[in-house]
């Protein structure tokens, strides 16, 4: 199954694409795939590949990891003048959130805890 690209994603390949010359599709296409594997390492911690190491630091690991790749992608953007600054740092506030995002199970657990405690 196809894993759904996030809005934030999407966004950005949106801008990569409206920025580059005719004839560079390929190109294009080669970044935003290299693009949409960071996204997905971003948000699972996982590669492509399943890795025999699949414990929780390992995945921590992996997750800011792929935070500093499309970090380093977003400043290039910055100084190819295909954002700017003030977008940069909207996109970079985005992908903190998309990086610190809490599974659902953490939430509900955190609200199943909050509940027992107000009790």
């Amino acid at each position: 199954m196809e894993r759904v690209k996030s809005d934030l994603e999407n966004e950005i390949a949106a801008i990569f694409k409206k920025h580059t010359k005719k004839g560079k599709e390929d190109e294009v296409a080669g970044v935003i795939g290299v693009m949409h594997m960071y996204f997905k390492q971003l948000e699972t911690g996982d590669w492509s590949e399943k890795c025999k190491e699949t414990d929780y630091i390992r995945k921590e690991e992996n997750k800011d990891k792929a935070l500093d790749f499309i970090r380093g992608f977003i400043w290039a953007m910055l100084a190819a003048g295909m954002i700017s600054k003030g977008k940069r740092n909207e996109i970079e506030d985005r992908l903190t959130d998309l990086r610190f995002a809490q599974s659902k199970e953490e939430t509900a657990g955190m609200m199943g805890g909050m509940a027992a405690g107000q009790e």
